[in-house]
């Protein structure tokens, strides 16, 4: 495992046991703000919930995490937020991430960084006032979630030429059940066959630009 940067001057890791980066080295900013934050997170906060309940597969680095909390912390919005991993990074790799100062952000934003590491796993944190945390240490492919209980869903787990075992037609459709009506999962995931296997689960399947780097990218939509 080893700290790299990307072309927009920000972190990645590179797996040693799989052979990938956990962002994008074209920038891992630039894609998970692309991918979870713009193509995500603001479509569900544009329908006014009176909460966002997230469940990202995939913890790794805590970027997509950092960037949500930059979204809706200060709009006061309550943020319910369950993430899933099997493997935690070590502190010696997550000490030379960069994301808080590429960010330009403050001390404050540099110990939440350090803090949702830190937190146990398999507890609820209350992060601050309006922010709660849930670190599953557990295997997606033995994860049961609750239905129709998320609003949103960042699938952020390594590409299925890696894992292929993540993206299973049975896998997606757990994770793509725990969704509630309108509620939106995306994933940086482009492949024809996930997109079919969303598509036969009913989901209205967007296929749209990609982050640099990528041609496309998956959001998809589920039924009222």
């Amino acid at each position: 495992m080893k700290v790299l940067e990307t072309q927009d001057g920000s972190s990645t890791i590179l797996s040693s046991a799989f052979n990938v980066t956990y962002h994008s080295r074209f920038g891992a900013i630039q894609e998970s703000q692309h991918v979870f934050i713009q193509n995500g997170l603001l479509p569900v906060i544009q329908r006014s919930p009176s909460k966002v309940k997230i469940l990202e597969v995939g913890f790794g680095t805590g970027l997509n995490l950092l960037l949500t909390h930059l979204i809706t912390r200060p709009k006061c919005l309550p943020l319910i937020y369950t993430t899933l991993d099997l493997l935690p990074l070590k502190n010696e790799l997550l000490q030379q991430i960069n994301y808080v100062s590429q960010l330009k952000l403050n001390n404050n934003y540099k110990l939440f960084f350090r803090a949702i590491h830190e937190f146990s796993w398999d507890y609820w944190h209350q992060v601050d006032e309006f922010t709660e945390l849930k670190k599953q240490l557990i295997n997606l492919i033995d994860y049961q979630p609750p239905s129709q209980h998320f609003n949103l869903i960042y699938f952020d787990a390594f590409a299925p030429t890696a894992q292929p075992e993540l993206w299973e037609p049975e896998i997606l459709e757990r994770i793509f059940e725990s969704l509630e009506p309108e509620g939106i999962l995306v994933t940086y995931c482009a492949k024809g066959s996930v997109k079919r296997i969303f598509k036969r689960l009913g989901g209205q399947v967007e296929s749209i630009p990609g982050p640099p780097g990528k041609r496309e990218m998956i959001r998809v939509i589920k039924a009222i």
